[in-house]
């Protein structure tokens, strides 16, 4: 979601719906569906799915946990309802910067996106995206806060590794002299680093060339054909 101002809620999504989040989203903003019933279909849908689904009341306390929930935190939810999140949820190596990020945009009335690490039941800690939105009566007032939150630990240690061994290819290259370029797919744009600036002759602040073809008219003729070739079949073991 990309947030179209500290006013506003409104909510651009890089992707489509989840069929959970289609659901919640009706039963959250579909004025025929804010009924009392509402809150039983909320738990329906919430119960179907395998992410974390927190339902706080107007302060922030929970009045229902899924089994998602249960499942990845080791608390039951007994131990959760009549508890505020923060209570039991959060420690140490929890970002307080976020935290008070959230609570601000929560306190505001306003959805919130947001990565934090949580603790679990036996201690042990894990990375979730959290999704939440305010649930509002017929009045507009907010009745409550729903919270559908995804496990992101193991694609937080994959973004670790990645960064560590970029870290590492990095030094190496500097100790080398060997410049390092990356392209992004699918636009296939570049970016450069010192090092290649250097060899190329650009200065750090001079443009540089951001497609693969302006690239390539910079390197000899003879070379061109073999480096394309190397580029590509780097391109197809990346995968999709």
């Amino acid at each position: 979601c990309a947030r179209t101002g500290a006013a506003t809620s409104a909510c651009v999504r890089e992707r489509p719906m989840t069929a959970l989040e289609f659901g919640l989203d009706r039963l959250l903003t579909d004025p025929d569906l804010r009924r009392p019933l509402r809150g039983r279909r909320l738990a329906l849908v919430a119960r179907l799915t395998t992410n974390l689904v927190v339902i706080t009341d107007a302060n922030g306390i929970i009045e229902w946990v899924n089994e998602g929930f249960t499942r990845t935190t080791g608390f039951t939810r007994e131990e959760a309802v009549g508890r505020r999140p923060g209570q039991f949820l959060q420690g140490p190596e929890t970002d307080a910067a976020e935290v008070a990020r959230i609570r601000e945009s929560v306190r505001n009335g306003r959805s919130v996106l947001a990565e934090l690490l949580n603790y679990k039941k036996d201690g042990s800690t894990y990375w979730l995206r959290i999704e939440i939105q305010p649930i509002r009566a017929e009045s507009g007032n907010i009745d409550g806060f729903i919270a559908v939150e995804t496990d992101v630990t193991e694609e937080r240690e994959r973004r670790e590794k990645v960064d560590q061994a970029a870290a590492r290819l990095q030094l190496a290259a500097d100790a080398a002299g060997i410049g390092v370029w990356e392209v992004t797919l699918p636009d296939h744009v570049l970016s450069w680093d010192s090092a290649t600036r250097r060899i190329y002759g650009y200065g750090l602040d001079e443009a540089v060339p951001r497609s693969q073809a302006e690239w390539l008219q910079r390197v000899v003729p003879e070379s061109r054909e073999a480096i394309l070739r190397d580029v590509q079949t780097a391109f197809r073991q990346a995968g999709p």
